[in-house]
């Protein structure tokens, strides 16, 4: 087994309810959630003029390889009635693969540590939450150092449960 984390988040209402039917799917794939992240309210990013995100992150194990478990996130994402639009543009939900153990990969259609980790406080500050320890096997940093580091200036506001 594989220690993953990934990244959901969703700016079409219900939002949160997306955020759990795609964790209930997760659940179903071979995908056992160790720990689940506070849920944020987030600034989009990318393209500003939408609808604020809601964002976690999951710590899960798997035995599913780094392919099928892209696989299996995309088929999720369909599940939840996510549609095809242009680049970051609003979504009913978005699962990313922030990290596959301590693989580095960079294949056509996947990049394993994701590429914008650094640059994002709305995967970092959910990421600090269920792993703060972890270690980025790109940049040898810690995820505390990388919040540190992070110049994303993003609003994100932690939900109560």
């Amino acid at each position: 087994m594989k220690i993953v984390y990934l990244s959901l988040g969703s700016n079409i209402s219900p939002k949160k309810e997306n955020i759990l039917l795609a964790i209930k799917y997760l659940k179903s794939k071979n995908i056992n959630i160790e720990s689940i992240s506070p849920f944020y309210i987030t600034e989009p990013w990318g393209k500003r003029n939408q609808e604020w995100m809601i964002n976690i992150v999951i710590k899960a194990s798997t035995s599913l390889k780094p392919k099928e478990l892209l696989n299996q996130c995309k088929t999720i994402e369909k599940f939840v009635g996510r549609k095809k639009r242009k680049k970051w543009m609003q979504r009913e939900i978005d699962i990313d693969i922030l990290f596959y153990d301590k693989y580095i990969i960079k294949e056509k259609n996947l990049v394993i540590p994701h590429p914008k980790i650094c640059e994002r406080n709305f995967v970092l500050i959910p990421l600090l939450e269920v792993s703060p320890k972890f270690v980025d096997p790109v940049t040898n940093k810690t995820i505390i150092d990388m919040v540190t580091e992070c110049k994303d200036n993003s609003l994100f506001i932690k939900l109560k449960t």
